[in-house]
């Protein structure tokens, strides 16, 4: 289905002063901006970045008002038509935007105003790249809005820097009033997995930024016997949602690391079917709601994962919540296809 959403990049504003602006407040956080109705990050560059999934989000009144404090940037992009927009507005108007929309010119982006100079070296690669063989089914000036934005701010929603991204929600208009905002889940996380991380070798990306440039926050790796472990661990609470966690690991050779994975999977519980006639009876029967789940809950869960993923990569034990998905190695770990590292 692909991405559909917008973002609005603030530099050097507070987070208070961005949610006091555009009329939102906290409500718990996650990992992947995506995930969220709305997240508000701040990246290592200086830029506050908000994204909004949320259809009803009032892109361009939310440009106008934030810009009035100041220049931003605004991106909105829909990959279920391979519509894009760049966009920069000053003062509360839009001073240019630069537009691709495959249904106007479908190898071709429109420009209004006075866009940044690094624009023409963006689309002249994306144009030479379109113009290249076996291009008919690939869209390469759909990314020139997009790359623009990341040239002036840093952030891309499929690569998205490492930041706190805290889940929003438009603020009550009566304060108190409603469900309390949600506490942030990444702090119980990082507290009640750092003590097995560390027994069981493992340690954060983000203290390695040389090696890992970008990921979460949460992130975990590792190098045994020539082999580099990467754990991926998502996280999120508010906007609606209860706290949720997963965990997906990644095997690849430390001497070539953008080379095939050698093994790719995921920990996670298997879901319980419930038979047919119990929903049906379910649905006559009158019983107490199920209770909500806490971060406490999630953390324990995320402790168990964790170790039967661990187990599984130290020695291949395979532990019902274990799946792998592929990899050259996948019919055989911890067995080695020829010519790989052995651990």
């Amino acid at each position: 289905m692909g991405y559909n959403l917008s973002w609005i990049a603030m530099e050097g504003r507070s987070k208070a002063s961005i949610l006091d602006a555009l009329g939102f407040e906290e409500d718990g956080d996650v990992s992947e901006p995506v995930n969220a109705p709305y997240a508000l990050g701040e990246l290592a560059n200086g830029w506050c970045v908000l994204t909004a999934t949320d259809r009803a989000f009032e892109f361009e009144t939310a440009l106008a008002t934030a810009s009035v404090a100041g220049f931003v940037v605004g991106c909105e992009m829909s990959e279920t038509v391979m519509v894009s927009r760049a966009c920069g507005y000053q003062g509360g108007r839009q001073i240019w935007s630069v537009t691709h929309d495959p249904d106007q010119d479908l190898y071709g982006v429109s420009v209004e105003g006075d866009a940044p100079a690094q624009l023409l070296e963006i689309r002249r690669r994306a144009e030479a790249a379109q113009a290249g063989e076996d291009t008919e089914n690939v869209d390469y000036l759909f990314d020139v809005p997009i790359d623009l934005t990341v040239s002036t701010c840093g952030f891309r929603p499929d690569q998205p820097a490492r930041a706190d991204w805290r889940v929003l929600r438009l603020r009550r208009a009566q304060p108190g009033s409603g469900e309390p905002p949600a506490a942030p889940i990444r702090p119980a996380l990082e507290a009640g997995l750092q003590p097995i991380f560390r027994s069981l070798g493992w340690s954060f990306t983000k203290d390695h930024p040389d090696r890992f440039p970008s990921g979460g926050l949460v992130d975990v790796f590792r190098d045994q016997g020539g082999l580099q472990q990467v754990v991926l661990i998502d996280y999120g609470v508010g906007g609606g949602s209860a706290p949720y966690f997963s965990l997906n690991f990644d095997v690849r050779d430390m001497n070539n690391v953008s080379s095939v994975a050698i093994l790719v999977g995921s920990a996670e519980k298997p879901h319980v079917a419930v038979p047919l006639w119990q929903r049906i009876a379910g649905l006559f029967a009158k019983r107490p709601p199920p209770a909500r789940r806490t971060n406490d809950d999630v953390v324990e869960e995320a402790r168990q994962l964790f170790t039967a993923a661990d187990v599984f990569l130290s020695g291949g034990d395979r532990h019902p919540h274990v799946t792998v998905r592929r990899g050259t190695a996948k019919d055989t770990w911890p067995a080695l296809p020829t010519g790989a590292s052995a651990p």
